[in-house]
């Protein structure tokens, strides 16, 4: 489960521009979230790519032994007029989605009542090269925060 809590964190690194490519009331440039990211003061990274203007795809994955560790594969994907966010964190694991439900204080809100935790995942985009992203229970009580910036090698 802690698997799962690290890569909703990381996911949708997304912008709330406008895009005929995105999602969301506004609209959200799929090209933002493309690259690779890490967690501030880690070595947990997530890589994303866009494979059409209604799919990207992205892994989570772990550098602190040294060696890379892929914790989970993700998929944001468009199915029919709905936005999903898609994790799955092992071989033999079933995928788990969220649906995209945007709120006044967030555009990028993605919902999934049924999942024991955890049940919302947001993501602030805060520039284009920083993030911090929000995971939590459907009261918003049990409540885990995330930072992210643009990783560059260098």
């Amino acid at each position: 489960m802690k698997k799962l809590l690290y890569s909703l964190c990381c996911i949708l690194l997304v912008s709330c521009n406008s895009s005929k490519n995105g999602f969301g009331p506004k609209g959200t440039n799929l090209k933002a979230m493309t690259g690779t990211w890490q967690q501030r003061g880690k070595q947990k990274f997530e890589k994303w790519a866009i494979v059409s203007p209604t799919e990207t795809i992205g892994v989570a994955y772990d550098m602190t032994s040294g060696s890379t560790t892929i914790n989970e594969s993700m998929k944001l994907f468009k199915a029919d007029e709905t936005w999903i966010y898609q994790v799955k964190t092992g071989k033999d694991s079933l995928p788990v989605q969220f649906k995209l439900i945007p709120d006044k204080s967030c555009k990028l809100r993605f919902v999934n009542e049924k999942n024991d935790y955890p049940n919302v995942i947001k993501y602030f985009i805060v520039s284009d090269t920083s993030m911090y992203a929000e995971i939590t229970d459907m009261k918003g009580i049990n409540t885990e925060k995330f930072d992210f910036v643009k990783y560059v090698k260098k």
